[in-house]
């Protein structure tokens, strides 16, 4: 192809589309205008039809609304309006919307926003398209004058010529006549804006009323999770009980409410109480049949009323149905989402810890550890321990491991005894944090100074950072699980870097508040472990246990008692280049009461606590414990050793004094 025929061919094109152009904007009037803008509106009407159906169903409903739900489609509204990417995504996802109990009053302000938007977007839509055709016109034309300065093209009537008088009234005439739509579209989104903020304005005092109502409720609501904390179950049924008279049917006051009624007086399942916890149970799941807290809640009533099957299959139930409530938290639609003021005090931090739970199968909602409990007051231990690790077992599924220190206080507090004695090792497995020079990360291993072995370890650190109030925590998980913790070693987990955000203020390592704490998940149980100084320091300060039937001064006694002269064995071992050492070995009992040693003599302290000259181990079938480099201090024959043995459960003195032979042999024990 010769470059004059290519040049000819473009020439023609260009010259066929701006005759086009030309040719639609000479010949298109103001009766095509009005005929394009009847169509575009009614468009948008009909795209709106469904959206503004759905609103005028739900104001037509009367009887009592929900606050909570009328807070979360308000807000699902605005989100829509913030993140549809076009007008029929917008109208598409408030037709799909949820109304239901939203109160009428909101949803008829809500309405009258949006006839005003439908109209507004339809302005902007027509105002965009007639400057991008104008502004597509205008450069067609511009590119082409400059191609034909020296040639003149004529096509019928119209001459393509920069210089034809024609073609320059043409498009005079055309731009006039395009300002001039301009001006009307802009004008008409000006009415529009100021029409959309009336509507505003007048949509601000309805929803301020909502939000004062839902106050008044969040406060009786946080009221009754306090209480529940607390173990104040007939406050919280109060508490509950007001929160439903401002908002009946209200979903988590009735929860709440439910389980202050099954937790009083839980040894009997109280038949006055069995008819109202039968109607708030009924009620939810009326509405929603997979509520995975009151499929707990009517479960453990079924249980404790002697349904033991029905009990079993509720709880059971309720263990499929919360991974899928756990999605929940997740939308960011939430009302606790606007709560964030809630973490700036303890106490706050328990309310929306305790929605948590209630949301995610934690603490008093975890049907797993419900159902160890009631299989424990069945005196089935051993089926409620593997239930225990049921529990934990879809916590680490789930990932959600901050948690875990709820679920430990509610092994702990309601499980009892039998539940912190099931791994008595885990006194002998020390946490050790070792920082990184030069960074914010810590090294974090295991001590274990006993003969068991964990399988299948998981580490969590628990953190408090400096402006976090008393009993908050961050999770940190560490490295990886580990396949084995074997006996007698130290195993190293990983770093972790301690880094948080709290509150917009970045905290680092520098800002943690000493002790940190951890939480071992491993198929030996799960529990608190600590640095061997922070469990010499929580013995210390612990007040002497109460000399009481049954009490933890009476069970020292007991694991004490065991302590004879065939049950403690002494031996000096020597050492060639250092001072000797002195071992003990005592009954394996004494790993009940998980204590720590200290010895002073001639002067010199040796403490396993303070980590200088003194460690003891399970090992053998027995306690054994080492203090080192004492030969000195016995080779001046004192009369009698006092090793003075801490815990946080009681303390006692083992006495040994001096035989004839110059060694030394168990006298007595001592308690306080």
């Amino acid at each position: 192809m010769t470059p004059s025929l290519r040049i000819g061919m473009a020439l023609g094109f260009a010259a066929a589309s701006l005759l086009g152009l030309a040719l639609y904007f000479g010949t298109r009037g103001d009766e095509g205008d009005a005929s394009e803008r009847l169509a575009r509106e009614e468009r948008v009407q009909v795209e709106a039809a469904p959206a503004r159906a759905a609103l005028d169903a739900a104001v037509a409903e009367s009887g009592p609304y929900d606050v909570e739900a009328t807070l979360r489609a308000v807000r699902e509204l605005d989100l829509a309006v913030k993140q549809a990417g076009s007008v029929h995504e917008f109208l598409e996802r408030v037709s799909r919307g949820d109304y239901r109990r939203v109160a009428p009053k909101v949803l008829a302000t809500r309405k009258r926003i949006l006839d005003v938007l439908v109209r507004y977007y339809g302005a902007l839509d027509r105002q965009r398209d007639e400057e991008e055709l104008w502004s597509a016109f205008a450069r067609w034309s511009d590119e082409l004058a400059r191609v034909l300065q020296t040639t003149n093209v004529e096509l019928g009537p119209v001459s393509l010529s920069p210089s034809d008088p024609a073609r320059q009234k043409l498009l005079a005439e055309e731009r006039a006549r395009r300002e001039e739509a301009r001006k009307e579209s802009a004008a008409e989104v000006r009415r529009f804006e100021e029409e959309l903020l009336f509507a505003l304005d007048a949509a601000v005092p309805v929803f301020r009323e909502v939000e004062d109502e839902w106050a008044r409720l969040c406060a009786q609501r946080d009221r009754a999770y306090l209480q529940v904390s607390s173990r104040a179950l007939d406050d919280a049924a109060q508490s509950a009980r007001t929160a439903l008279e401002l908002a009946p049917g209200d979903r988590e006051a009735t929860l709440l409410l439910a389980l202050a009624l099954v937790e009083q007086d839980a040894d009997v399942a109280s038949l006055e109480r069995g008819p109202e916890v039968q109607r708030l149970l009924d009620g939810v799941l009326h509405d929603a049949p997979d509520c995975a807290p009151a499929l707990l809640l009517r479960g453990v009533w079924r249980w404790r009323r002697g349904d033991r099957a029905g009990g079993r299959s509720d709880l059971e139930l309720a263990m499929t149905r919360y991974p899928l409530q756990a999605q929940a938290l997740k939308d960011e639609l939430d009302p606790y989402s606007k709560r964030e003021y809630l973490r700036t005090t303890r106490q706050g931090g328990r309310v929306t810890g305790m929605y948590r739970t209630m949301m995610l199968g934690a603490n008093h909602f975890s049907p797993e550890l419900q159902l160890a409990r009631l299989e424990l007051e069945s005196g089935e231990t051993s089926n409620a321990l593997a239930r225990v690790k049921d529990h934990f077992a879809r916590r680490r599924a789930q990932g959600q491991w901050d948690l875990v220190l709820y679920d430990l206080e509610f092994c702990e507090d309601l499980l009892g005894e039998r539940y912190r004695e099931y791994f008595p090792e885990k006194s002998y497995l020390d946490l050790v944090l070792e920082q990184r020079a030069f960074r914010e990360a810590v090294e974090v291993s295991i001590d274990n100074r006993s003969d068991r072995a964990l399988r299948n370890a998981a580490l969590v650190l628990a953190v408090r950072f400096t402006d976090m109030v008393e009993g908050e925590y961050e999770a940190f998980t560490v490295g990886k699980t580990m396949a084995a913790v074997p006996p007698l070693e130290k195993t190293a987990f990983g770093d972790v870097e301690l880094v948080h955000d709290a509150l917009g203020t970045r905290k680092t390592y520098e800002d943690v508040i000493r002790p940190v704490r951890a939480v071992v998940i491993a198929d030996e149980g799960v529990f608190w472990i600590d640095s061997i100084e922070y469990k010499g320091e929580l013995a210390r300060r612990s007040a002497p246990a109460p000399q009481t039937q049954g009490g933890l001064g009476e069970r020292v006694r007991e694991v004490v008692s065991l302590l004879a002269p065939d049950s403690v064995a002494l031996r000096r071992v020597e050492n060639l280049l250092s001072s000797d050492d002195l071992e003990l070995e005592l009954p394996r009992e004494l790993v009940l009461l998980g204590p720590l040693f200290r010895l002073d003599i001639g002067g010199e302290r040796f403490d396993e606590a303070a980590g200088k000259g003194a460690r003891s181990r399970l090992e053998g079938g027995k306690l054994r414990l080492r203090f080192d480099s004492v030969g000195k201090a016995l080779d001046g024959a004192p009369k009698e050793l006092r090793v003075v043995a801490e815990s946080a459960l009681g303390d006692f003195v083992l006495v040994l004094e001096r035989t004839e032979s110059g060694n030394y042999a168990f006298a007595r024990v001592e308690l306080p």
